[in-house]
């Protein structure tokens, strides 16, 4: 594939999936709503199914999707019923999930132009994502060379401070080291550890001690540097993308209320977890290890928090609370594996257009002809096709591939209104010269109730190199009367008053994408 093309089409699918991943955090922030005066876990909860979506883009799962569908369309049984339902619901969704994909096509080549644009948008983007990579590895270098040592390791005095402070928390006190500098909190990977600064130790009271203590303890069984991790993923691949910031931003402020929840159900003081949290502000420590704000910042947003336990409101789990969170997940997941026809598969074939009435339609005749109130294609002369020219500077540059044209078949044969619907980047000789050729073609019309009609049809060209010759290929297909087979209405459809048009791409001999 053209390098043009192939970064034009994934610069596609990556604006349909962040539009797509915009509807849902849109949703997510109507939600949250209702989770205003919950423990604060179920809000870090909502907002990690958001960051969720980042890594669920539906180009991708749609297939799957699609295919889920399809077998409950063959089951039979009490599942045509089901299967009708989700296929309406799959037809709406579309328009609002994939609202470009379903009307335009493809992404299609848009010449040098373009081609340079997404170039240097790919460039820009590489050199962001490198630039976050390399100051996250700066910043774990410098945070890497503090010295820290085991309880086992320090001056009496500090270790039997910190394990005065840790009776009744459960913590173990292998999981505690001391550090020079920094401010409390968590580092390791997997092997997660709660890093204290000397200074704390020495001049917070015992009980603000445990106090900080246990916070810090609820990110090390939370796994918050692995949690972060996965955030720093997500940043650096989609860093220009300004509503993951803020959800970042959240997921991080969330996390820490969960943490000081924690801290307040294990019997500590308000008034006492506030002084601490506030002395250790006034250290005015530099930021070590700390694992809030993505590491770009020392604290997460302090105010917030000491609002939220000044006014020491009593935050119940409700029946309500977990209903919205599963509401969320599971809208996530449909909106992920909703059936949209997926990017690599939208390449337009010859089309034929088949209308269908609501009423039931008639027994066909004997012998077979084509049905009432069904439209038969046009059909292409053969002997009017006439080759497009090979253009010297595409033959002689190698360049090849398909050039998909529209064109309007009048009701007596004449063909008008020739446009390309998707051209070869960097070529336009090749879409002019195929243009050219198919504005002669002559084509037995279209017919609606035995009467000529006029009808529009996509005409794919191939324009290959065979053997250094240049050749431009197109093959029609020819449809046989004799095998035309009237689809049923399904009844709950026809009850429903939903009508339309289904468009079938097919080759091969064989279906091989469907869109509606």
């Amino acid at each position: 594939m053209h390098t043009g093309l192939m970064l034009e089409r994934v610069w596609y699918a990556v604006a349909l999936h962040l539009w797509q991943t915009t509807l849902v955090l849109v949703a997510l922030l109507l939600i949250a709503r209702t989770l205003r005066h919950a423990p604060a876990r179920f809000q870090n909860a909502l907002w990690y199914i958001g960051l969720a979506k980042i890594f669920m883009p539906l180009a991708l799962l749609g297939r799957a999707g699609g295919l889920l569908v399809a077998a409950m369309g063959g089951a039979g049984g009490a599942h045509d019923t089901y299967y009708s339902i989700l296929s309406t619901f799959t037809v709406r969704a579309s328009y609002i999930m994939d609202p470009v994909l379903l009307t335009a096509g493809q992404a299609t080549g848009g010449g040098a132009r373009v081609e340079a644009l997404f170039l240097a948008l790919t460039f820009l983007w590489a050199l962001g994502a490198a630039w976050l990579i390399l100051r996250w590895r700066r910043v774990a270098l410098v945070r890497g060379a503090h010295d820290t040592s085991s309880l086992e390791a320090c001056p009496d005095e500090l270790r039997r401070q910190v394990e005065h402070a840790m009776q009744g928390t459960g913590i173990d006190a292998r999981s505690v080291v001391v550090g020079e500098d920094g401010v409390p909190a968590v580092a390791g990977l997997f092997r997660t550890r709660i890093v204290l600064p000397e200074r704390a130790v020495q001049e917070l009271s015992t009980d603000e001690l445990r106090a900080i203590l246990l916070h810090e303890d609820a990110h090390r069984r939370r796994l918050e540097p692995l949690r972060l991790a996965v955030q720093r993923i997500a940043l650096s691949v989609f860093f220009f993308y300004p509503p993951l910031w803020l959800l970042l931003r959240r997921l991080n402020a969330s996390a820490e209320m969960a943490c000081d929840d924690a801290v307040l159900q294990a019997g500590t003081g308000v008034e006492t977890y506030v002084t601490a949290i506030t002395r250790v502000l006034g250290f005015g420590l530099e930021d070590s290890l700390a694992v809030t704000a993505l590491g770009f910042g020392k604290f997460s947003p302090i105010q917030t928090r000491l609002d939220r336990l000044k006014h020491n409101r009593r935050y119940v789990a409700m029946k309500r609370h977990h209903l919205a969170v599963y509401a969320a997940l599971i809208m996530v997941v449909l909106l992920s594996f909703t059936p949209v026809s997926p990017l690599a598969d939208s390449v337009p074939q010859t089309q034929v257009t088949a209308k269908v009435e609501l009423p039931a339609p008639p027994a066909p005749p004997e012998p077979p002809a084509a049905p009432a109130g069904v439209e038969t294609p046009p059909r292409l002369v053969e002997d009017s096709v006439v080759k497009p020219e090979y253009p010297e500077r595409a033959s002689d540059a190698g360049i090849e591939g398909k050039v998909f044209v529209d064109a309007v078949v009048k009701a007596d044969g004449s063909v008008q209104d020739v446009e390309v619907n998707q051209g070869i980047p960097g070529c336009p000789e090749l879409s002019e010269s195929a243009v050219k050729a198919v504005k002669q073609w002559k084509f037995i019309p279209a017919t609606e109730d035995g009467k000529a009609v006029e009808s529009k049809v996509t005409i794919p060209i191939a324009f290959f190199l065979d053997n250094c010759k240049p050749e431009a290929v197109m093959t029609p297909p020819a449809l046989m009367e004799e095998y035309y087979v009237l689809p049923e209405y399904p009844e709950l459809i026809r009850k429903a008053g939903i009508q339309g048009r289904v468009m079938l791409e097919a080759g091969y001999g064989k279906i091989i994408n469907t869109a509606s």
